[in-house]
């Protein structure tokens, strides 16, 4: 049962004056403890200053400060509060009409006091939360078991002490304490999470998953995860569709939630490099590929102001060229005489390029439009051979040929050309 114990608002500090309020105790279970709500009668009860009224009666605990003198409230405990074993803070709900700092202490012969201070935004009711754990956000670490508790304005929002003169009339409602959570009850973070996720670290929420192009829902890794609190709970939403997400929802002992976001897509790099080319060296003039030596002056990612991404990628054994994000993209080489072969060759693979041009620059540029032909196909390495009278047929002098531009969209791997 509670019991209803006077409390006695003393003179402390530099206070005057004192009033008597009726206060609940501490109780030592559960964890969140009323020490003033509707209902709780004294002298210093009043109506709800709101013109509304909804809370009914409430507690004046400030009136105003004069010079080096001001009013605090100080509430002694029966159950006292021990900060040397517990983390607690204290919620209060304050109404003000003038923004001001309110500090709040707890306090007992023999510990040193702990303080944490609070701004109101002069708005009407607002709710202050302070935090005694070890001076957590305020000027003295908490240590000790401490039967007081004490209100009084620090300061107001211009930066005015109580010495100064100011008035702040306040009222409280729900005076509050609570036990703030143990280590690691508000912990939602996971410790291991499977399912083709690689480079799993607990603050890292999301990832990207990579299966092989024409894969399917059926062929998504079931996702396991364990939370890093064995008193949290994590909840699996698996991928029902690819390209697709799954979500891991983990929830603390204390409420908090994090959720984990595994997206997973085809891969764009293919899983296989092209077949070698099987023509004779002699045969060849090799701009970009393994099987041969190249001309020289090879120059991969040559500055046109180009969006796409060029780099070299190793499929297997093998050097490739990746265009991402492609718009345009040239490939530079030494000047050499072409007029004595009769194709250009080239290797290309891409899982969703639409467009697909491949240009020889030779006193000019002219296009072939590959994504134009019965050739062009996605998933796949294709090989074509475009004849290059299709370009000395534009006006191109093969005697000259050096550079190559690729022009198309989304990403496109190329080889042995």
């Amino acid at each position: 049962m509670k019991k209803i114990t006077l409390l006695i608002l003393s003179l402390l500090y530099f206070s005057v004056g004192y009033s008597q309020i009726l206060l609940e105790d501490f109780e030592s279970d559960p964890a969140s403890y009323s020490l003033y709500a509707d209902g709780v009668t004294s002298n210093t009860v009043v109506t709800d200053p709101e013109t509304n009224g909804t809370r009914g009666e409430v507690l004046k605990i400030i009136t105003s400060t004069s010079g080096a003198q001001w009013q605090n409230a100080q509430v002694t405990l029966t159950n006292p509060l021990d900060l040397s074993t517990s983390e607690k803070r204290v919620a209060v709900d304050i109404y003000s009409t003038s923004a001001f700092t309110m500090l709040a202490k707890v306090d007992d012969s023999g510990n040193p006091a702990a303080a944490s201070q609070k701004n109101h935004s002069g708005a009407g009711w607002e709710t202050l939360t302070f935090d005694f754990t070890d001076g957590a956000d305020g000027t003295g670490s908490a240590n000790g078991v401490y039967v007081k508790l004490l209100f009084f304005p620090l300061r107001t929002a211009a930066g005015g002490w109580p010495g100064s003169s100011f008035s702040s009339t306040s009222y409280v409602d729900n005076i509050t304490s609570m036990l703030a959570p143990p280590a690691g009850d508000s912990d939602a973070t996971l410790s291991a999470l499977t399912g083709g996720v690689t480079g799993f670290s607990s603050a890292i929420t999301e990832y990207t998953v990579l299966l092989a192009a024409g894969s399917g829902v059926n062929d998504i890794p079931t996702l396991a995860a364990t939370p890093t609190q064995s008193n949290a709970t994590a909840v699996i939403s698996q991928a029902t569709e690819f390209p697709g997400d799954a979500t891991v929802t983990v929830t603390s002992a204390d409420g908090t939630t994090k959720i984990y976001t595994i997206s997973y897509a085809a891969d764009p790099n293919p899983t296989t490099s092209p077949s070698a080319p099987a023509q004779l060296s002699e045969d060849v003039l090799s701009v970009y590929s393994d099987t041969y030596t190249s001309v020289g002056g090879l120059d991969l990612d040559p500055f046109w102001s180009q969006a796409t991404d060029a780099y070299e990628i190793t499929v297997g054994s093998n050097n490739v060229l990746k265009y991402e994000n492609l718009n345009y993209q040239g490939l530079q080489y030494a000047t050499t005489d072409v007029s004595g072969m009769e194709y250009v060759h080239v290797d290309y693979y891409t899982n969703d390029a639409t467009a697909f041009q491949f240009y020889l620059i030779a006193g000019g540029e002219n296009l072939f439009d590959i994504a134009a032909t019965d050739e062009f196909s996605t998933g796949s390495w294709v090989g074509i051979d475009i004849p290059l009278s299709h370009y000395s047929d534009a006006g191109r002098d093969l005697t000259q040929a050096f550079q190559f531009k690729t022009v198309g969209n989304g990403t496109i791997f190329l080889d042995n050309i």
